[in-house]
């Protein structure tokens, strides 16, 4: 399959959720299905695209100014305003074997010109995202994970928690993969350890279908939302914590100013 941007489209949209102007796409990591678009963003609203050295190669393909791409380093903050955003080395999930076999989850090394293969949207790096703001915390986290990776999140004895997350933006496609030793493990570093006050499950809708669609979940072969949503609702029942989705098109507030 073969993809481009389609600047009519994407302007469509953006004036549908009444966006003109950002100050950052802090992107995901670099498959086609997080970083196709965020150049075409980019030109749109003058928003700086922040990412790996694979993001990065990607805008240049579209002729993004160099001035409006910025390649991250790991535990980096970047200041927008009164939001401080940290790209934090994470784990993709396990994709099916044969995708192994193309360069998907390797890097791409050179500008990427559009349309272009869906396989040479490569990996990259993917992060867990962190934005803090001093109304609240939130974080993008992936259904996999190294262990220990937001330790620096994590309160010791001798210190306070510096980064506390109030809501997590939690991709479900993996979670169900994982066994139940590792699960709890997963719940206690990502959810407990940081404080998460709710879980905003997201990435569970199938990106094939066009948004003027219903949203509906991933193919099961992609997919058993049913065994994800199972395991977080079990566990945040246990620990109190909210789960909720995002009503779609419209206007969230996710913390009330002071």
């Amino acid at each position: 399959m073969v993809f481009s941007p389609v600047q009519a489209m994407v302007k469509k949209y953006l004036d549908r959720l009444g966006i003109k102007t950002l100050a950052a796409i802090p992107v995901f990591h670099s498959h086609y299905d997080h970083a196709l678009d965020s150049a075409e963003i980019a030109k749109l609203t003058g928003a700086t695209v922040l990412g790996s050295e694979s993001t990065a190669e990607i805008a240049r393909g579209e002729n993004l100014p160099e001035a409006q791409i910025q390649v991250t380093q790991p535990y980096q903050s970047h200041q927008f305003g009164d939001f401080t955003i940290t790209m934090i080395p994470s784990q993709h999930v396990p994709l099916p074997g044969i995708v192994n076999l193309t360069n998907m989850m390797g890097d791409v090394t050179a500008p990427l010109q559009q349309p272009a293969s869906m396989f040479a949207f490569a990996e990259g790096e993917t992060y867990a995202i962190h934005i803090a703001h001093p109304l609240g915390n939130s974080m993008l986290h992936s259904g996999a994970f190294y262990p220990g990776e937001l330790s620096s999140l994590v309160p010791d004895s001798a210190t306070t928690r510096q980064y506390p997350i109030d809501t997590l933006f939690q991709c479900t496609p993996g979670l169900q993969k994982l066994s139940p030793k590792v699960q709890a493990q997963y719940y206690q570093e990502i959810v407990l350890d940081t404080g998460v006050k709710r879980i905003v499950p997201v990435h569970w809708d199938d990106f094939t279908l066009s948004l003027e669609e219903p949203l509906l979940p991933l193919q099961r072969f992609a997919e058993d939302m049913e065994g994800s949503m199972d395991f977080l609702s079990k566990a945040s029942a246990q620990h109190g914590v909210e789960i909720g989705f995002l009503p779609t098109w419209q206007a969230h507030v996710l913390y009330e100013g002071h």
